[in-house]
């Protein structure tokens, strides 16, 4: 038998080292415990670690989760999760669960919650992350209040939505009160068998007999049998995910919020119908010159450059009328009554129909578009993030027709290429808003299917995967544009 022997000089991590010393290397003599611990009572070797060694606070390896809730792996708690699912109950559970995280700061809930939903709700951030990757992280969610201010205080239920709001979803906000309990079980039962939306719970701890007072969490799933709903809990180094009793939930949400003097609720999440845009919109409405301009333009500008290319007639700059290409198929040969049917310049039919897409930006007025502030802040009540601005940005000056756009009007105005960024940049936007007008006019004045392939390759059609972030803004400026056409019929 061999004792065992404590190393008091302990490594910062207080792991304690040990050393065994057989009783045959004692001299060979025979010695009791007592004897022993005194032969090493120097001040090499002890028993114990000194009180200085030891932490000067107390810590804490997770919580035990009290009776009023069932951890999710328990075996009650695979019961009820085999029920939930065999009623149909987890359909939004899977997109969560592959977003689950664990909250960054002891406060930090709100904002774990509201990442991980935008996250499976598969909104793009256009802005980095990290590397060349975007996605969600609590980080990121700094626009509606300060990340110092939430550290120390957390944040509230609007400031949650708020949240959500700017970066990419709709919310509905439900305060302790707006809804009984089983109208609230049945939005619930809704969330949870569809994936389209999530519901976001701003409850009281301690009605769970937990520790700590307001938490934010998503629900994850319903169990019809139990009547219990499960809390993906973003605080996994203090609680796991659990199923709590719905009743209970529904009244945890009663207690006062000290920060606003009012009860707590709920959030409804979706993903909106078309995201804000990052920095452009329509500077008009349907009683300005500048909307009776802008339709005159669409309408008589593009479409008769787009009708004159086809027909031989429109020269995009340096064409010259030798060229042998042609973008009108038999019904453009037919509309022209045997016009010669040519595609003006001398680099092929994907460069004649470039060279027309840059004579279309060329007639915009950037005037039409107005940015909106590219700091930090609010902009009719959605923040502006100023990282998807450089994201936009940089996108637009990826795109192949950048390039080709700023020195044809640098050479028209004898500016210096770069003075002029943020105007081709208008320009560039305002042509990809008509990509539907522009090839419907290019097929109705028939051309063939090379010419519309390259017009849509030139538009972004194809484009539109590689530049997101360009893309989300053009489609927001094309709804803007289609509304305001509505209006003005």
């Amino acid at each position: 038998r061999a004792p065992i022997f404590f190393n008091s000089n302990l490594s910062p991590s207080y792991l304690l080292e040990t050393r065994v010393w057989p009783i045959a290397s004692l001299r060979g003599r025979p010695m009791s415990l007592g004897r022993l611990l005194r032969r090493c009572g120097s001040r090499r070797f002890a028993t114990v670690a000194t009180s200085e060694a030891m932490p000067t606070s107390r810590t804490f390896y997770k919580r035990v989760l009290p009776p009023t809730g069932v951890a999710f792996s328990s075996p009650r708690g695979q019961e009820i999760f085999k029920d939930a699912l065999g009623s149909n109950m987890l359909n939004g559970f899977f997109s969560l669960i592959e977003q689950y995280r664990t909250q960054d700061e002891p406060a930090y809930c709100g904002l774990a919650s509201v990442a991980m939903v935008l996250n499976s709700l598969a909104i793009d951030p256009r802005r980095v992350w990290k590397g060349s990757w975007r996605i969600f992280h609590e980080q990121m969610l700094d626009c509606c209040i300060p990340l110092e201010t939430v550290q120390r205080e957390g944040i509230t239920m609007t400031q949650a939505a708020c949240l959500a709001k700017c970066n990419g979803a709709s919310t509905d906000v439900y305060p302790y009160g707006s809804v009984d309990v089983e109208e609230f079980r049945d939005m619930v039962k809704q969330a949870c068998s569809v994936s389209d939306f999530h519901l976001i719970v701003s409850y009281s701890r301690r009605h769970f007999q937990q520790t700590g007072d307001g938490h934010f969490s998503p629900i994850g799933g319903y169990s019809p049998t139990h009547d219990m709903a499960l809390i993906l809990d973003t605080a996994r180094f203090k609680y796991p995910p659990h199923w709590v009793p719905l009743s209970m939930l529904f009244e945890a949400m009663a207690y006062e919020d000290p920060s606003t003097g009012k009860p707590r609720g709920f959030l409804k999440v979706m993903a909106s119908r078309t995201l804000h845009s990052v920095l452009f919109a329509l500077g008009c409405s349907v009683e300005d010159a500048k909307w009776s301009a802008l339709r005159r333009w669409v309408e008589e500008d593009v479409k008769g450059i787009v009708r004159g290319f086809a027909l031989g007639s429109g020269h995009p700059p340096g064409a010259t009328s030798a060229s042998s290409a042609s973008c009108a198929g038999p019904a453009g040969a037919a509309g022209a009554a045997g016009a010669a049917q040519a595609c003006p310049g001398t680099g092929g039919k994907a460069q004649d129909v470039h060279d027309l897409v840059v004579r279309l930006c060329m007639s915009a007025d950037p005037d039409v578009l107005a940015s909106r502030t590219d700091n930090p802040g609010s902009d009719n009540g959605t923040c502006v993030q100023s990282d998807a601005v450089d994201t936009l940005l940089s996108e637009i000056e990826m795109l192949h027709l950048f390039e080709d756009v700023r020195a044809t009007v640098s050479a028209a105005d004898g500016r210096v290429p770069g003075d002029d960024t943020f105007e081709v940049q208008k320009r560039l936007l305002l042509v990809l808003m008509l990509e539907d007008v522009i090839v419907e006019t290019a097929q109705a004045s028939g051309w063939d299917d090379e010419c519309i392939a390259s017009l849509k390759a030139c538009l972004m059609n194809e484009s539109k995967e590689q530049y997101k972030v360009v893309g989300h803004e053009v489609e927001y400026l094309k709804d803007q544009f289609l509304a305001l056409r509505e209006i003005n019929v």
